[in-house]
């Protein structure tokens, strides 16, 4: 059962994403130019609020070609949405705004998928608290 709702709720963020994506994707791009989602999309959550390190960012990205990922870090570095520390990175002011803004258009697009979502928030607040 457990397995059976860990598969539907993974679905459903994907599709989300997917959605998020698609519909505020290009007006993210609009605002921030071409190349600014990557890892700001990626470690979205971390990089709100804390610097990456670079064995986090191995660790994530395991399966996948880390040195590919850091000179994708350099590139948003050059284009001022991450710098580039020794022991990792973290978003810079832009960095941050993108984020933010990155949030509140998943908001939006997600509302207009699910207008019920404020009201199932509360209750998942209610059970968890």
């Amino acid at each position: 059962m457990i397995a059976e709702l860990a598969a539907a709720v993974d679905h459903v963020f994907r599709g989300a994403m997917r959605t998020c994506g698609e519909r505020g994707g290009p007006s993210l791009r609009d605002r921030y130019g071409p190349g600014s989602g990557g890892l700001l999309v990626e470690f979205r959550t971390s990089l709100a609020t804390r610097v990456v390190s670079r064995a986090g960012l191995a660790a994530v990205a395991r399966y996948r070609d880390v040195e590919d990922l850091w000179r994708g870090a350099g590139r948003q570095a050059e284009a001022g949405f991450l710098e580039v520390l020794d022991d990792g990175l973290r978003a810079t002011a832009r960095g941050r705004a993108y984020i933010a803004d990155l949030y509140a258009t998943q908001a939006a697009v997600l509302e207009s998928l699910w207008p019920d979502v404020p009201r199932l928030a509360g209750l998942t607040a209610l059970r968890s608290g």
